[in-house]
């Protein structure tokens, strides 16, 4: 006979926490709603909000739509892995939303 598996029990999400991820899912319908459901780099469903600029170096972006971008969990993986070639790729592709975060180039290079 098989020994029951239990569960650990599940930690309370502090108020502060619940906020953010109801932000955050707000976030990512508002991104779906814009972009659609799919990656904007390779075109995979989408599963991840990307901040372009990140959280804890740029908190007053959090929210802002212009840092946000759907990405799946490949590209987000590669965007974290080297920020500068998704700036890169940003730039290029995406030039209306990299121009509306004004982003200058000593800038994102601390990223």
């Amino acid at each position: 006979m098989k020994s029951p598996k239990f569960k650990k029990p599940m930690k309370k999400k502090s108020a502060k926490q619940k906020l953010i991820d109801t932000q955050d899912a707000k976030n990512r319908l508002m991104l779906i709603e814009r972009d659609g459901p799919h990656c904007a780099v390779c075109g995979l469903l989408g599963d991840h909000a990307h901040h372009i600029l990140t959280k804890a170096r740029y908190p007053e972006l959090r929210d802002d739509p212009y840092n946000l971008i759907f990405l799946c969990h490949i590209c987000h993986a590669d965007a974290h892995s080297c920020p500068s070639a998704f700036f890169d790729w940003l730039k290029n592709v995406l030039s209306e939303q990299y121009a509306a975060l004004n982003i200058d180039n000593a800038r994102a290079t601390k990223l």
